[in-house]
Order: C-alpha cells, then sequence, then structure tokens
C-alpha cells in the first residue's frame, strides 16, 4: 500500500514527505497535499448552482464495488477495470494543472 501510494506521488511530480496508516481490521491510509496556487486559479467544490457543469474525473460507484468484492458478491476481474481507472491521475480532468 506505501510503495504504491509513492509511485503515484512521483508520477503526479509532486514529493513524498509522509502520511499515515493505521493497523485495523481492514488497513487504512491517507496523505494530504499541500503547495501554493495563485488565487485566480484555485476552484472551490463548493458553491455549486443549478445549471452548472459537473465534471466527474473518474466513474462513480468504486465503493459500491469494492465493498461487492469483500462479500465475495464480485471478483477480482471484474474489479480491476475500476481499480485501474481510481489509480490514473486526474490531472487531464483539472486540466492539466
Amino acid at each position: 500500500m506505501l510503495r504504491g501510494g509513492a509511485e503515484k506521488v512521483t508520477e503526479a511530480g509532486a514529493a513524498w514527505r509522509g502520511g499515515h496508516s493505521i493497523d485495523d481490521s481492514e488497513p487504512k491510509y491517507g496523505l494530504a497535499v499541500t503547495g501554493l496556487a495563485a488565487r485566480d486559479e484555485i476552484v472551490y467544490k463548493g458553491g455549486a448552482r443549478a445549471g452548472d457543469r459537473l465534471v466527474a474525473d473518474q466513474a462513480l460507484g468504486i465503493g459500491v464495488l469494492g465493498h461487492r468484492l469483500k462479500r465475495g458478491v464480485i471478483g477480482e476481474d471484474e474489479m480491476m477495470p475500476a481499480i485501474e481507472e481510481a489509480a490514473a491521475l486526474n490531472g487531464a480532468a483539472a486540466g492539466g494543472h
């Protein structure tokens, strides 16, 4: 899990400076993202209004599929397309930033 995270951080051109993991019944892992941005280039996720365009950078439902995998309803072969999509960086969806 840590190696995969480090590989994605490197792929994104970022620097690894830490994270966290928790030894629990299900592994938990996370990273924080920090950086600098020009004020006029910041995009906020709040304040949507009726008629605004919604852009999804990945398909919805990976959590549902993950739950079905854990319960044995689907197999790993059925889960792999969703895992591969979730592992793809979303820079193109964010305008390449």
